[in-house]
């Protein structure tokens, strides 16, 4: 019955078809467009077209000496290498590695162990170990995803729709339609409850104790969302106790969501039930929600 009632709650005029769009399509573009810009170079050892996809910039090396700036990618294993005026010259790609580290030095670029000549891109050699490659300033240049500056010059540009193909772009329309969604049929549910909770009484013991024991699971989950995120502004981090009120959220929404199925009620009942069901659900979003919260504080982000 309950499971029922939220179905019915969840049909979809136009208004959800579109947050549902928006919060898909979000996702699988960033997915896709990370897992697109992956290059798996066989030919490591020779140069390279230019890189013009949508790949985030990882880090900008500059070399005046030579007058080059060096444009890294970390999921192609890519490095685009220009004049300091944005004429493209040459570029050099290793096979596709996680997490690559870029240096310039002694005259050598550096992928991680694939080593370069700075100065025209010719292969130089492969180490047997990853040498330590120390943190590099950049002067002069700046960046950001995808264009790199001199003062107040673009020198590298690329289209304004890469924007659109960001992860954490991406993340934020599907977070944030998620969210719009979420408001307004708790909204719904809000003005439903309000009205239903007036003319009906909950006879069933059973449905009396999982209601109060979900109204006892949403004061615990904003507590703890509260706590974690006073204790982060002392600079504690107790994050890790979130994982216990998540099991404790699943395993006794398991055994309430079946004690209601087996519960016969009207449909005023149902609409008080549901309430505290989605009660329960967006308490512990906002327990998750502490987590992030709580990094931010600390200045994990």
């Amino acid at each position: 019955m309950l499971l029922k009632k939220w179905k019915e709650w969840k049909e979809s005029p136009l208004w959800a078809n579109i947050l549902y769009v928006l919060f898909a399509g979000a996702i699988l573009v960033g997915l896709l467009t990370r897992v697109v810009c992956i290059r798996d170079t066989n030919k490591y050892d020779q140069i390279q077209p230019e890189l013009r996809f949508p790949d985030v910039i990882t880090d900008v090396l500059h070399d005046p000496e030579l007058g080059q700036i060096y444009v890294c990618y970390n999921d192609a294993s890519y490095v685009n290498i220009y004049t300091e005026d944005g004429e493209f010259l040459w570029a050099v790609s290793a096979p596709y590695m996680r997490n690559v580290d870029f240096a310039l030095m002694d005259g050598r670029l550096f992928l991680n162990s694939f080593v370069y000549d700075a100065s025209d891109g010719t292969f130089l050699e492969r180490l047997d170990e990853e040498i330590e490659i120390p943190y590099q300033e950049l002067e002069e240049f700046s960046f950001d995803a995808y264009q790199v500056y001199r003062g107040g010059e673009t020198v590298v540009s690329r289209p304004g729709w890469y924007w659109l193909t960001n992860f954490v772009v991406c993340w934020g329309i599907a977070m944030g339609s998620g969210l719009v969604y979420g408001c307004i049929i708790f909204a719904t549910l809000i003005a439903v409850w309000w009205k239903s909770r007036k003319r009906t009484q909950i006879e069933d013991r059973k449905a009396r104790f999982a209601i109060g024991y979900w109204k006892f699971k949403c004061a615990l989950q904003i507590l703890w969302a509260a706590v974690n995120v006073a204790a982060a502004c002392y600079g504690w981090d107790i994050t890790i106790g979130t994982i216990a009120v998540v099991l404790h959220f699943i395993v006794s929404g398991w055994v309430l969501t079946n004690i209601f199925e087996k519960v016969e009620q009207d449909e005023e009942q149902d609409n008080v039930t549901v309430f505290w069901y989605a009660c329960d659900w967006v308490t512990v979003i906002i327990a998750f929600v502490s987590v992030i919260a709580v990094q931010v504080v600390l200045g994990n982000f």
